[in-house]
């Protein structure tokens, strides 16, 4: 299994979790680029509607059953729907890097954009 196919493995098992919880899971990173090494982890950003401390604990504990599964790192990069349009609207370089790079795994960061 490539990288991109466990980044997908690890979004359907958190919108099967919680999907009305959650709004956009982006890959980003050298692994959506093409660029990704032997050592290089997985890179996904979610978008949750709502900041919620016990969602992305139990969404990191999905990272880790699935990393731990395919000997290799997912890191989830967790944001609510408000953190990410206050970042589209500054254009951060984390945001730069996403839109550069994004191969959506549910909706697209672009969505946000009219938000802005």
């Amino acid at each position: 299994m490539n990288r991109e196919e466990i980044a997908k493995e690890f979004a359907d098992r958190i919108l099967s979790r919680f999907e009305d919880r959650i709004e956009k899971i982006i890959l980003f990173g050298s692994v959506a680029r093409g660029e990704s090494g032997a050592n290089s982890d997985i890179d996904v950003l979610v978008v949750t509607r709502q900041k919620d401390i016990g969602t992305m604990k139990e969404i990191c504990g999905v990272a880790y059953d699935v990393s731990i599964r395919h000997f290799t790192g997912i890191s989830p990069k967790i944001y609510s729907h408000d953190e990410i349009v206050r970042s589209l609207r500054v254009m951060t370089p984390f945001i730069e890097e996403i839109l550069n790079d994004e191969v959506p795994l549910h909706g697209s960061i672009r969505d946000y954009r009219a938000a802005t």
